[in-house]
């Protein structure tokens, strides 16, 4: 995406290898206009009890014309120290956040991060105080719980500014959770004899090899236990059926994988197709 900016108003060119949607607020007067010329105002929604804007966004260029240059630039300016946590549950890691008042007068807030259900972070809120062009970075404690799953997961974070009249301003940053080097994903899908079949895929991308006891816990009915060892750079699939799998379409199956050295949990969970 490039933002195109000038005293009054800015530009916002975007796309995306995938069709998805943008939701951030760009101004009152901020405008959709495809490459055939035809302008299509922004929906305003609620999230989180914030008003933003939907854009949909894809392959095919779109541009936002009548954008707010200040609230674009301070968003913009808005990093995270590392988009991974790799801290064992229950653990604290630092979330590092950088940004900049972009503004020649001086800029006075709060920031805090609304995190899932599954984290803990502390404090609920910090203050800032900014001259125009100065940068500032805060840093808050994430606690992952023993129940958070490994992914990727899409964090606001919201800046309330002190300006006239006050402005609330969010934006969404992708913060991956898990291990450095693995991946575990699990692949569900109902046989011709009505189990289920849910196979447990674990990538090894380290050069250390990896032992796990990995519990799976069906949506009804009791866990199963299996032992599984993924040698170094290597990939390996698991497999366990289970009875009455039409039943389980459309819940919840989840998977926990335990090291065995070092008693790392990784968490994982998927809703069952067939």
């Amino acid at each position: 995406n490039q933002v195109y900016i000038n005293a009054k108003r800015a530009v916002v060119l975007m796309w995306a290898d995938e069709v998805t949607e943008e939701l951030a607020y760009f101004g009152d007067g901020a405008r959709m206009v495809d490459v055939w010329g035809r302008v299509t105002p922004l929906q305003t929604v609620k999230v989180g009890g914030q008003l933003v804007q939907r854009v949909p966004i894809g392959p095919e260029p779109v541009f936002l014309i009548g954008c707010d240059p200040a609230v674009l630039a301070f968003r913009m300016s808005v990093e995270l120290g590392s988009d991974r946590l790799d801290s064992p549950l229950g653990r604290k890691e630092v979330m590092k956040i950088a940004f900049t008042n972009p503004m020649r007068e001086s800029l006075i807030g709060q920031v805090r991060v609304i995190p899932p259900r599954s984290w803990r972070v502390t404090p609920p809120k910090k203050s800032w105080r900014l001259l125009g062009g100065q940068d500032a970075e805060v840093d808050f404690q994430v606690v992952l719980s023993n129940t958070a799953d490994i992914g990727e997961y899409e964090v606001e974070i919201q800046f309330a500014l002190e300006t006239n009249p006050p402005e609330i301003v969010s934006v969404y940053r992708k913060v991956r959770v898990g291990p450095v080097g693995i991946d575990m994903t699990i692949e569900t899908r109902l046989l011709s004899d009505g189990r289920l079949r849910a196979e447990l895929v674990i990538n090894n991308k380290t050069t250390t090899p990896r032992l796990y006891d990995c519990f799976y816990f069906p949506p009804a009915g009791s866990f199963e236990q299996q032992q599984v060892a993924v040698p170094a750079g290597k990939e390996v699939r698991r497999g366990i059926n289970f009875r009455d799998g039409a039943e389980m379409i459309g819940k919840r199956f989840r998977v926990r994988a335990v090291e065995q050295r070092n008693k790392r949990v990784m968490n994982y969970g998927v809703t069952i197709t067939r």
